[in-house]
């Protein structure tokens, strides 16, 4: 893996954000074991700011370590699964409604563009398509007044996101669809039709993690 790294930022920061991302776009998959050196050199960087990124992720939950000292990139259970949906859809009826009285025009317009775009996508283009998710609940999240929320919005959505890069192909279209009708009610600034449209959006998400789990335990 050919990556540049720069000197404006602390290289274990920037380790931090390619693993990270690595590990949200699904290039290292759900419960796949992580060997640090073998890591390094692909990514060509040393150790100790590679460790330094993986005790952060560690903090975020996105790893595990066992009793021997493996790491492994979370992989959930269906009832941790289940359990992580219930909490997006309670934390996020008032986060939707906090930001549809708050957000700014000027951040409508932002979403509005990464809708238009994404819509030229490929589902051939995973990358992309999971940076439109990535870009959209940035905006979303920064726009949010209850900083604590926000914060409790995001852990919950990055630990969930590992499910979205496997199943990113099937229903990609349909997801854009479900991000343009949350976008209407936030424009239209009806807070209630806002809380119905990512209510939706989480349980289509569950479903989809679900059926997901559910193929991956077939195959093994």
């Amino acid at each position: 893996m050919n990556t540049t790294f720069n000197h404006v930022k602390p290289l274990y920061e920037q380790a931090y954000d390619l693993v990270k991302r690595l590990i949200l776009y699904g290039k290292i998959a759900p419960g796949e074991k992580v060997i640090v050196a073998k890591l390094a050199d692909d990514l060509n960087i040393s150790r100790t700011p590679l460790r330094e990124a993986f005790r952060q992720l560690l903090k975020e939950q996105l790893v595990t370590v066992d009793r021997n000292g493996v790491l492994r990139v979370i992989d959930l259970e269906f009832d941790d699964l289940d359990a992580l949906y219930d909490c997006r859809k309670i934390t996020e009826k008032e986060f939707i409604a906090n930001i549809t009285t708050s957000i700014s025009d000027a951040n409508l317009l932002r979403i509005e563009q990464q809708i238009d775009y994404a819509k030229q996508l490929s589902n051939e283009q995973p990358d992309e398509c999971i940076e439109f998710f990535v870009n959209v609940y940035s905006i979303l999240i920064n726009a949010c007044t209850n900083r604590r929320l926000a914060q409790l919005v995001q852990s919950v959505h990055s630990l969930l996101l590992i499910y979205v890069a496997p199943t990113i192909r099937e229903s990609f279209t349909e997801r854009i669809t479900e991000q343009e009708q949350l976008l209407f009610a936030m424009q239209s600034r009806d807070e209630s039709k806002a809380i119905q449209a990512i209510t939706s959006i989480i349980e289509s998400e569950r479903n989809r993690g679900i059926v997901y789990l559910n193929e991956r335990t077939l195959e093994t």
